[in-house]
């Protein structure tokens, strides 16, 4: 699959909080409960982070 902080994609396009499109770097992330994908700018700023899978393990719902 994929490895922790791997890059999965460049130059998608995300909706800001004003509605406006800027390009994001999209990468995998390995966190207590499990794999998130998190959307980065340019600049560093996470802009929106989704969940990828949970783990087993975690609190059920």
């Amino acid at each position: 699959m994929y490895k922790d902080g791997e890059i999965v994609d460049q130059n998608v396009y995300v909706a800001n909080a004003n509605g406006k499109l800027i390009p994001t770097t999209v990468i995998v992330r390995y966190v207590m409960g499990g794999k998130r994908v998190s959307y980065i700018d340019a600049d560093g700023n996470i802009i929106k982070d989704v969940p990828l899978s949970r783990s087993k393990y975690g609190k059920k719902k």
